[in-house]
């Protein structure tokens, strides 16, 4: 059986940062979406993005197809009802379908949305994610069941530099702590392989560091929080996600926000995430397009694949960056940047798409990864899906 995680039209409240990743390659805690699937049923996976260009040939050889929509996760009742599936039946959440096995691969997503609703069965308590902030809300969970999928341990010994309290560290082969404080009071604090916490961090958990991810000398981490592969952070963070291969190097406040990957914030980037009379924030939702309020009160910055800012830039409550756009000023810049600009609120212009290519080809090398065909036609089909957004600011 082959499992195929699929994104709905829901999905859309997750760009800019699905722009170029389906739903389930985000990384929510330790693993993504998709491994979370892949180590709770021991099988196989493929995904459908919610733009074609995101997907991949997936095999059609297979006998039974599990269909599972990407918003929801992992849960005891769930995968019950999962294990009861026959062929042509489905799981159903408030009147849609977010699980079908099928005896037959179903290439497009409408046919999946056309099914009909007969021999269903109602999932009553599913855990799933509607809004870009919910990975925000539900991190400190996720953290602590990934922990249940991983085969580490908790230490009981770490080096005499360091000061543990609690007993929830998970420390994964070749990592380096060194002369720091680590709370896991709070929550658990997972180090994953190669990864470094230089000298002078203080992390209150829940906590993740990535493989190959570096805490710099001197930063400040509050739970919950989860750092990427190869990923760096320095200066003072809140409640935030970094996907792989971003940088947050410097001093600067970084709280309830979540980055992309490749990504570069430049020193003493700051950004709000409260607005100074405590009320509810609004933000750019993509499905409306326009900035739509949200119940949130603690709400930071939103940014996409390979953008960057520059030194002192500062980003209002609640802001959204695009994919591949380079942010700099003395200003703030307007609550929605689109993808593939370059400037400041007071001179923008657009990124051209084969300088935009060199940068992310530049920034790629220095982690000796390379850009392949695919990832340019992945970015070809981003700046051409936001022309419309650009357009209307320049």
């Amino acid at each position: 059986m082959k499992l195929i995680l699929f994104d709905d039209q829901t999905s859309l409240n997750f760009l800019p940062l699905i722009y170029t990743r389906a739903l389930s390659k985000l990384r929510f805690g330790i693993l993504t979406i998709e491994e979370k699937w892949q180590k709770t049923l021991l099988i196989e996976s493929d995904t459908l993005g919610i733009y074609d260009y995101l997907n991949s040939p997936i095999d059609k050889n297979e006998t039974e197809y599990l269909y599972i929509n990407s918003r929801y996760l992992p849960n005891k009742e769930f995968i019950n009802q999962i294990k009861l599936l026959e062929k042509n039946s489905k799981i159903i959440h408030n009147q849609k379908i977010v699980a079908f096995k099928s005896a037959v691969f179903l290439k497009d997503l409408n046919e999946i949305y056309s099914i009909d609703s007969s021999n269903s069965i109602e999932i009553e308590s599913p855990l799933y994610i509607n809004k870009r902030w919910d990975l925000l809300d539900k991190l400190d969970t996720e953290i602590q069941r990934d922990l249940t999928l991983s085969s580490v341990k908790a230490q009981d010994k770490l080096k005499a530099t360091n000061q543990v309290l609690g007993n929830a560290l998970y420390v994964e082969k070749g990592a380096q702590i060194n002369c720091s404080i680590i709370n896991t009071k709070t929550g658990p604090v997972y180090i994953g392989k190669n990864a470094q916490v230089q000298e002078g961090s203080m992390i209150r958990g829940p906590f993740v560091l990535g493989d190959y991810g570096v805490v710099k000398m001197g930063t400040k981490v509050y739970g919950p929080t989860s750092i990427g592969k190869h990923s760096k952070i320095g200066g003072e963070l809140n409640n935030c996600i970094l996907q792989d291969y971003s940088n947050k190097g410097h001093d600067g406040f970084l709280g309830n926000s979540l980055i992309g990957s490749w990504c570069n914030l430049g020193a003493d980037t700051n950004t709000s995430n409260l607005k100074n009379n405590y009320s509810t924030v609004s933000s750019w939702s993509y499905k409306e397009e326009q900035i739509m309020p949200t119940e949130k009160v603690f709400l930071g910055l939103t940014m996409g694949d390979h953008s960057k800012s520059g030194i002192n830039t500062m980003f209002n409550t609640a802001t959204v960056v695009g994919c591949f756009s380079n942010v700099f000023g003395s200003d703030f810049p307007e609550k929605f940047v689109p993808s593939f600009m370059w400037g400041s609120k007071s001179n923008w212009q657009e990124f051209k798409f084969e300088k935009a290519l060199e940068m992310a080809q530049n920034m790629m090398q220095r982690r000796d990864v390379q850009l392949n065909k695919k990832d340019k036609d992945i970015y070809n089909h981003v700046f051409e899906l936001t022309k419309k957004h650009r357009h209307s600011r320049l």
